[in-house]
């Protein structure tokens, strides 16, 4: 068609149409991947531009040079490959995608640990475990920390993790988990102490008499119930002292460990006193075992007999003599520490209260003697005295160390040439046998008349009580 085209004879020659490719663009999506995992691009992940007349692409090779050890961060993706319908119409561009390695997981918990109170906790920097390490990386170290400190009552703290350190780590978001620090109570040891208590007393322990040890923080023990089996009336012995219930401060913050002591009962003062006695001259002195006082006795504790001992006999002297007291029997005396007293034994002449007699015997048979007789049944003593005063007695003794009946001469002073006085006192006494003894012999009388005075009354020098004789004896003795 156009203009002024009547006026020709047209001829038409054929031509060529050439239709060429279309213009089709594929790009690879970008994709993520995590550390430590191979990229899985797949073969879909891409976007068309240009497509016409219903033709697809249904698959495109990905790929990439990131593996699964590569390092967070960002990676080529490389499109090529595709495939679908009508394809061969299209002159395919293909376009890259990135691919971004992000941070793997990774959890850090605090392991649970304890500490003992009254000690700083010492974390350290090892005590964690982790979750999502991949590729050999580590973690070496980790800070550990907690609001407890040594002075931190007995419970539950938190340990906070923070600041991991190691290979690797920085392809890791790091999430870190607290762990619990338990302070646990510290060992506290109360050890009751050794005491002692007097037998018959009921043991006073009180509460003050114990020890400590593993108290920290100034904490303190103020007071331990002591306990012991042993009352007022045991014997003599050990017996275990137990500690319980301290009281004092900060101590819920321990372990209490008791350690008994022990309670010694020691015996009791007994004083036992030996009485004292007399003996009479010439004999045995009988102290028996029942003349003795106590002072100390106890629980209804009794001495029923003591040993009594003196060194005097039945021959000793007049005088004081000790008493010796030992080995006193009784019930549970071995509860006692004894102390012995002696007493003394005072051995005196019997006294005189006895009948007693003077009889005078003047003989004159051929014997150049005049002879009074004193009869005396006990030791006793005598001072003689006259009434005349022609001749006086003195010094006189019948204490005679003599068995049976013995003599014995008190010599006189002659009052005139035709007097003299020789009267022999004669005493029966019961004693051990000696040999008797004479104070002097009887003087010879002259061959002419004899006047013989006896002693007119005897002073008792034990008691002083005075025996008159009863006779008076005069004799005219011829030659």
């Amino acid at each position: 068609t156009g203009a002024g085209l009547g006026n020709y004879t047209v001829s038409y020659v054929p031509g060529t149409l050439t239709i060429d490719p279309a213009a089709l663009t594929v790009t690879a999506l970008d994709q993520a991947s995590t550390y430590g995992q191979t990229p899985a691009l797949g073969n879909r992940e891409f976007s068309t531009a240009g497509l016409v007349n219903g033709d697809t692409v249904s698959s495109v090779a990905l790929t990439t040079a990131a593996t699964g050890a590569s390092s967070v961060g960002t990676y080529g993706i490389a499109a090529s490959g595709a495939t679908g319908s009508g394809l061969s119409n299209y002159a395919v561009t293909y376009r890259g995608g990135t691919l971004t390695i992000d941070p793997a997981a990774l959890t850090v918990t605090a392991l649970d640990q304890s500490s003992t109170y009254g000690q700083a906790p010492d974390l350290g920097t090892s005590q964690f475990s982790t979750s999502g390490l991949v590729n050999g990386d580590t973690v070496s170290g980790v800070t550990l920390t907690t609001a407890a400190t040594g002075a931190s009552s007995v419970g539950a703290y938190g340990i906070a993790a923070s600041g991991a350190t190691g290979a690797g780590l920085g392809n890791y978001t790091v999430s870190y988990v607290p762990g619990t620090l338990t302070i646990d109570p510290a060992a506290l040891t109360v050890t009751a102490l050794d005491q002692a208590s007097t037998y018959g007393q009921a043991p006073d322990l009180g509460t003050s008499q114990f020890s400590t040890s593993g108290l920290v923080n100034g904490d303190t023990v103020s007071a331990v119930t002591l306990a012991t089996p042993a009352t007022g009336t045991s014997n003599v012995g050990h017996y275990g002292i137990t500690a319980a219930g301290a009281t004092g401060t900060g101590l819920s913050n321990y372990a209490v460990t008791y350690r008994g002591g022990t309670l010694t009962i020691d015996p009791a003062a007994l004083t036992v006193t030996a009485l004292d006695q007399s003996s009479t001259y010439g004999n045995s002195p009988a102290l028996g075992s029942s003349a003795f006082s106590t002072s100390g006795l106890v629980n209804g504790d009794t001495v029923s007999a003591v040993r009594l001992t003196t060194t005097a006999t039945a021959a000793s002297t007049v005088g004081t003599y000790t008493i010796a007291a030992s080995t006193a029997t009784g019930d549970r005396l071995g509860n006692y520490h004894v102390n012995y007293r002696p007493g003394a034994l005072s051995v005196v002449m019997a006294p005189s209260s006895a009948t007693a007699g003077l009889s005078a015997d003047l003989r004159s048979q051929g014997v150049d003697s005049l002879t009074g007789i004193v009869s005396q049944g006990l030791n006793t003593a005598f001072v003689a005295d006259h009434v005349s005063a022609i001749a006086t007695l003195s010094g006189i003794s019948s204490a005679h160390e003599t068995s049976g009946s013995s003599t014995v001469v008190w010599p006189h002073e002659s009052a005139g040439p035709d007097e003299v006085q020789t009267p022999e006192a004669r005493s029966t006494v019961s004693r051990p046998a000696e040999e008797a003894r004479s104070a002097a012999p009887a003087r010879a009388l002259p061959r002419t008349a004899l006047r013989a005075h006896l002693p007119a009354r005897l002073t008792s020098r034990n008691d002083g009580n005075i025996l008159t004789p009863p006779v008076s004896a005069r004799n005219q003795i011829a030659r």
